[in-house]
């Protein structure tokens, strides 16, 4: 997410970086308070159980509110159709690691659609609040040159960094 917002701010894409920063922030905060406010328990199946709270999914609104929010700035300057199908598209990445946690059983399956449900809210009254006076433009391909690139060598790098820790908490 500072990945994102950083890339478009140094990009001068103010009023994405503006849409990007408050999607994903709003949904981070929205997500720790739901999560006080509901006090779910989580799922007793891990070996070494967590403590923290279990509704909303922190990971699926997270990553819901990250791949929504490239997929809308994706999607401008498009026909209708083309915006939905980036849509859908984002969704898949975001769906999967929704569906990994409650593969995991860290999270009950109401757990990851409510927070799928909590970015995908933020996310649309983010878009129509930075859109009420002007349209949000489509991004030049400069821009996604550098912001694409990035992001999977990040992703990658987590992804590779966590593997042998994850492979060993979640080994049943």
């Amino acid at each position: 997410s500072a990945l994102l917002v950083t890339l478009l701010l140094v990009m001068r894409q103010w009023r994405q970086a503006i849409f990007a920063c408050a999607t994903l922030l709003i949904t981070a905060l929205a997500n720790t308070g739901t999560k006080q406010f509901f006090a779910r328990v989580r799922p007793e199946v891990l070996s070494d159980p967590l403590t923290s709270y279990s509704m909303p999914s922190g990971h699926a609104s997270g990553a819901f509110a990250l791949f929504l929010t490239l997929a809308v700035l994706a999607g401008r300057g498009q026909p209708p159709r083309m915006r939905l199908t980036w849509l859908l598209v984002g969704c898949l990445p975001a769906l999967a690691i929704a569906l990994s946690r409650v593969y995991l059983g860290a999270h009950w399956p109401t757990d990851i659609t409510a927070g799928a449900m909590l970015a995908a809210c933020v996310c649309a009254a983010s878009l129509w609040t930075i859109q009420r006076g002007e349209e949000l433009k489509a991004m030049p391909p400069r821009v996604w040159w550098l912001v694409l690139p990035a992001m999977v060598a990040l992703f990658g790098f987590f992804a590779l960094r966590h593997l042998p820790h994850a492979m060993l908490r979640y080994a049943y």
